[in-house]
């Protein structure tokens, strides 16, 4: 059964064989650089069960099959926009699923996932959207240090819009974010005033 077949009729624990399959065949010959885009609809679909099985699958492949993540990324748009799903089961999947992309991928790629990010911060978003694009933000302090501080001129606006917001959990996150972007600066000094400036901007 071909890649594009199997996701198709994805389900709940087919995960395994599909990753060993990609692992061992590799993204074009699998068949997965053309499917995708359906494994992205899958992922963001409204039901329940098959957006768990999406899901499920996208964090497998982040986390096991390293050669996937120059597909596997473009999945991250419906990742976090499941963080606004009625089902709290698919906001939990898709949370660890968001993250899995942005902690695996190449530290090197890591600003080719920020548009992404930046797309869903946005106030018009729901809060619990904008609340997971922000964690996928605080994620690149530990797997992507570097490449975060060089994205700073980037980031900290973005972060900065988010921390004045009405809802708690956005301020609490967006903190946090910001903590995380400032640390990779490395003078404790500076980055204390950084902070504090910020804070009373």
């Amino acid at each position: 059964m071909s890649l594009e077949e199997s996701l198709a009729s994805l389900s709940l624990g087919d995960e395994s064989s599909l990753v060993s399959k990609v692992k061992s065949e590799g993204i074009k010959k699998s068949g997965l650089a053309n499917s995708i885009h359906a494994l992205a609809a899958k992922a963001e679909s409204k039901d329940e069960t098959e957006a768990i099985a999406g899901l499920t699958l996208v964090k497998a492949l982040s986390e096991e099959a390293p050669d996937a993540q120059a597909v596997t990324k473009t999945c991250l748009a419906a990742c976090i926009e499941q963080g606004g799903h009625k089902s709290k089961n698919v906001q939990k999947v898709a949370t660890e699923a968001a993250l899995a992309i942005c902690s695996n991928i190449n530290p090197f790629a890591m600003k080719s996932l920020l548009p992404i990010i930046f797309s869903k911060l946005p106030v018009e978003k729901k809060w619990p959207i904008r609340e997971m694009a922000l964690k996928c933000l605080a994620s690149f302090g530990e797997s992507a240090p570097k490449q975060l501080g060089n994205a700073l001129p980037e980031v900290v606006p973005e972060i900065t819009a988010c921390m004045w917001d009405t809802k708690k959990q956005i301020k609490v996150a967006s903190t946090a974010a910001m903590r995380e972007a400032l640390k990779v600066i490395g003078n404790k000094v500076r980055l204390c005033v950084l902070f504090v400036l910020l804070l009373c901007t």
